[in-house]
């Protein structure tokens, strides 16, 4: 999640439609596959990790301005949930396609943006092993992670 201060995203959203959802529905869910960045323009709503016995913990709170689905621009898939808090507006920007698949960052200003997705992604799952896991969970995750 990140502000748009510059209004880049704001531009992109004047001349598409800004879509709705409601209190508890789903703006896209842990693993499906991306299909844009998103911005919110009003309401608000939550990013949570649904873990593997499915408890959910949430790791922000999204407000109008906010910008989110950046996690999924590493694999392509989003490592994490948001869910309407409210009745909330957003705008969908599409991300780029090639014949139906996705198409890899080809500019470099866009690889740099697949090289801070992964981060954002390592960021997160660091987050949510710290909060979930006991103390020898974390240990065997830190080993795995540096081997």
């Amino acid at each position: 999640m990140m502000t748009d201060p510059d209004g880049l995203f704001a531009e992109q959203c004047q001349s598409r439609n800004t879509r709705i959802c409601h209190r508890g529905d789903h703006l896209f869910r842990q693993g499906e596959a991306i299909h844009g960045l998103y911005m919110l323009r009003s309401g608000s709503a939550k990013q949570c990790f649904i873990s593997d016995d499915g408890r959910e913990q949430i790791v922000a709170f999204l407000d109008p301005g906010d910008c989110f689905g950046f996690d999924a621009l590493n694999r392509c898939i989003h490592h994490s949930s948001v869910i309407a808090m409210d009745t909330t507006a957003f705008c969908h920007i599409p991300y780029l396609h090639a014949g139906g698949e996705h198409e890899q960052p080809a500019s470099p200003s866009l690889a740099l943006l697949g090289i801070a997705a992964r981060q954002i992604a390592m960021r997160d799952e660091y987050a949510l092993v710290m909060a979930q896991k006991d103390a020898r969970s974390r240990l065997a995750w830190f080993i795995l992670c540096r081997s």
